[in-house]
């Protein structure tokens, strides 16, 4: 149960930092809402090297199941009985080796840009928003990076992609930032519509969309389905590779 809360910690303090900052910048004051900023980045930072050697160096997987999103009916025909099961689509942690290694990526770098933005972003006025917005943007790295299923790695990619945005409209009275922003709206749409099908496609195939369960089935199985367009013919694990691959290059 301690580790357990440590490992939480990990995304609990890159978002209490976007908090503070977003929500009590103009009563602590900039300068003070970034070193809250700042705080949180360093925090999750150190719980990060601690998960690494209670779970990385023993080689061991902790899952937490935190709660119930939601549930998707679940339409099967097995033996010519029609039934309508519901699967539940819960909200997990996951952390293995290479988590905790992307754990450590991603807080040193971004407590490293905290850190340094402290100083670069000293005489702009709306500093507490900027770090807001780079601590929200960290937070959903590590929901990302920590996501036990698709829907997970859906959300956290969709939140990466809205701080994205926030940040280069940051400076929204200026024109070119505004293009920019728009043109990388445009592109992430593009990706994320490649993205859902996929999904999509996993859902279908597996009725659940946990990694556990998707990657304890053969490869194989995806490979010999079969789709025929025209001349050309292509299989299932094609197309959603190729979906992902659409994404990553959005």
């Amino acid at each position: 149960m301690f580790l357990e809360t440590l490992l939480i910690g990990c995304l609990f303090w890159p978002l209490f930092g976007a908090l503070v900052a977003g929500f009590c910048g103009n009563y602590l004051g900039s300068k003070h809402a970034s070193y809250f900023a700042v705080f949180g980045l360093f925090m999750s930072f150190f719980l990060a090297v601690y998960a690494l050697f209670c779970v990385g160096f023993q080689h061991s997987v902790v899952t937490i199941s935190l709660f119930t999103c939601f549930q998707v009916p679940v339409f099967v025909l097995d033996n010519f009985a029609v039934g309508a099961p519901f699967y539940n689509v819960t909200w997990a942690l996951l952390f293995d080796s290479l988590t905790v290694v992307m754990l450590i990526v991603v807080t040193s770098v971004s407590s490293l840009v905290h850190l340094y933005a402290t100083s670069y972003m000293e005489a702009d006025p709306h500093k507490s928003r900027f770090f807001s917005c780079l601590s929200l943007f960290t937070f959903f790295m590590l929901m990302l990076v920590t996501a036990e299923n698709y829907f997970q790695l859906f959300v956290g990619w969709e939140g990466v992609g809205l701080c994205s945005y926030l940040l280069i409209t940051f400076w929204y009275t200026r024109l070119q930032a505004n293009k920019s922003a728009l043109q990388a709206v445009v592109v992430n749409k593009v990706g994320d519509l490649t993205l859902v099908l996929a999904l999509l496609l996993i859902f279908l195939v597996y009725h659940d969309t946990s990694f556990a369960h998707v990657f304890s089935f053969n490869a194989l199985q995806l490979l010999s389905l079969n789709f025929y367009l025209s001349y050309w013919s292509c299989s299932l694990g094609e197309v959603i590779g190729f979906f992902f691959f659409c994404r990553c290059s959005c």
